[in-house]
C-alpha cells in the first residue's frame, strides 16, 4: 500500500511538472508578432504611389499600397525578441528601395519610402 501511494505521488508530481514546463506562457518561443506600416511616395513629385509591392525578409505576409500609398505588413513572427528585418518596395517604372530595421516583438514600425522613377 505504501508503494502504491508513493507511486501515485511521483506520478502526480511528474504530471504537474510536465504541465507547468510545457505550457509556460513565458517560454522562449512565444512572442507577439511585429508589424510595419507606412507610406510610399514618388521622389520626384511627392505624390502617393498605389500598387507598390511590399515584402519582408525574413518572409511574412506581403502587402500592396492602397490609393493613398499606405500599407501595413502584419504578423511578422520574429522567433526571438529582436530581429533585423529587410523591407523591399517595388513598382514597375521605379527603382526598388530596400530598408533595414531592427524590430522588437510586438512593435509596429512606421516608415516613409520615396521611390525614384526610372522614366
Amino acid at each position: 500500500m505504501k508503494f502504491l501511494s508513493f507511486g501515485l505521488l511521483v506520478f502526480f508530481c511528474l504530471v504537474i511538472n510536465f504541465y507547468f514546463y510545457s505550457c509556460n506562457p513565458f517560454s522562449d518561443t512565444d512572442y507577439s508578432p511585429a508589424a510595419i506600416k507606412g507610406v510610399v511616395i514618388d521622389s520626384s513629385n511627392h505624390s502617393c504611389l498605389d500598387s507598390v509591392f511590399i515584402q519582408t525578409i525574413p518572409s511574412s505576409s506581403n502587402a500592396f499600397t492602397d490609393t493613398l500609398g499606405c500599407f501595413k505588413v502584419t504578423n511578422i513572427h520574429l522567433g526571438t525578441s529582436t530581429v533585423n528585418v529587410m523591407l523591399i518596395a517595388s513598382k514597375q517604372d521605379y527603382k526598388n528601395d530596400t530598408l533595414q530595421m531592427l524590430l522588437h516583438m510586438g512593435d509596429t514600425a512606421n516608415v516613409r519610402i520615396a521611390l525614384i522613377p526610372t522614366y
